[in-house]
């Protein structure tokens, strides 16, 4: 998916490298293994995921801003563009697609809720590694063991909302938007 080789429109091959990037990668990963504890199952939303959306949403705008400087394009240019490169390519359209609806308030909570375990595992790892071993009895409770930390990877979480944002990506419209995106704002 993150293969910008794998597209012949030049825009679309260069957003794709853009998101591939470590960079951006690990910003946003670092910002829901940070946040993402705070997300629970239960059905009524807590005012505190909506300000943690916005902050998100904030950090995507500019991160967009950064690609659009890159290009040498305006908001309206990248959102004119990315239809364009969407018409003329399925691959660029379901890519499109995806990065924008993480932009969604809804698909932003799925995806606070799929990294939690993983914000978990990083947190008991975090913790187990700075706790001193005083004694035989600290040892029993171990870490979990490697196997455990590396089923709960970063990048397999990564992966894993790959995973759910292509089997999302036929059940949103534009009416699924709860704050639009000024990236969105410009299309409009």
């Amino acid at each position: 998916m993150f293969n910008s080789d794998l597209y012949n429109d030049r825009f679309a091959a260069n957003l794709v490298k853009f998101v591939a990037s470590d960079k951006f990668q690990t910003m946003f990963e670092n910002y829901f293994l940070t946040y993402a504890l705070e997300f629970t199952n239960d059905e009524e939303h807590k005012l505190r995921y909506y300000d943690l959306f916005l902050k998100f949403q904030q950090m995507f705008d500019e991160q967009l801003e950064v690609f659009c400087d890159s290009e040498g394009i305006t908001s309206s240019e990248f959102m004119a563009r990315c239809r364009e490169a969407s018409s003329n390519d399925p691959k660029v359209k379901r890519y499109i697609d995806i990065l924008l609806s993480s932009v969604e308030y809804d698909t932003f909570v799925k995806l606070m809720k799929i990294m939690r375990p993983v914000a978990a595992a990083k947190a008991a790892s975090t913790a187990s590694d700075e706790k001193p071993m005083t004694s035989s009895s600290d040892a029993k409770g171990g870490g979990g063991g490697s196997s455990n930390h590396n089923n709960n990877s970063p990048s397999k979480a990564a992966k894993d909302i790959d995973d759910y944002e292509i089997r999302a990506d036929s059940k949103y419209d534009d009416h699924d938007h709860v704050a639009d995106s000024k990236f969105e704002k410009s299309e409009k």
